[in-house]
């Protein structure tokens, strides 16, 4: 997602938020707050959220995609889901009460992205194993860096 704006400076809008996967080109000198979100469509849209720092040096290129919000957790794992440490990248899987409950009709491709949850003691918990790359930040953000599987999107479905 690209955003560029012009807007006018007695405009009333005070929050923008965004949304998809990764907000390009940042402009700084906006006269309303950006709330950068992510999450796919099986994490019922939004699963971590966080405001662009004008002191991060990076943000004006690719600001981070914040932390996961309440009551959803977000895991970077590497291939042996186990999780990785700080500046290394791993798959981005995500669980918690925003979590859908599959693929409709389709058992093969739930159990596929929808896997027990490795480190919940709770029956039943799942991950989604959403296919995309991400790094954790040092402050424990979370910086999107791409698909981790190289498909993409066309109208809505994953080629």
């Amino acid at each position: 997602m690209i955003l560029a704006l012009d807007w006018p400076p007695d405009a009333s809008l005070r929050i923008l938020h965004t949304g998809g996967d990764k907000l390009h080109n940042f402009p700084h000198n906006l006269s309303f707050q950006v709330v950068n979100n992510y999450g796919p469509t099986e994490t019922t849209v939004i699963a971590t959220s966080g405001w662009p720092s004008s002191e991060d040096p990076e943000a004006s290129q690719s600001p981070s995609i914040g932390r996961p919000i309440d009551n959803v957790q977000v895991y970077l794992l590497d291939q042996n889901l186990q999780p990785v440490p700080v500046s290394v990248p791993g798959e981005l899987y995500v669980g918690g009460v925003a979590l859908a409950r599959g693929y409709l009709n389709q058992p093969d491709l739930t159990a596929r992205c929808f896997i027990p949850h490795p480190f919940s003691t709770s029956p039943g918990a799942r991950l989604y194993r959403t296919g995309d790359l991400a790094r954790y930040l040092p402050d424990s953000r979370i910086e999107f860096l791409g698909r981790y599987d190289y498909q993409i999107k066309i109208r809505g479905h994953r080629n």
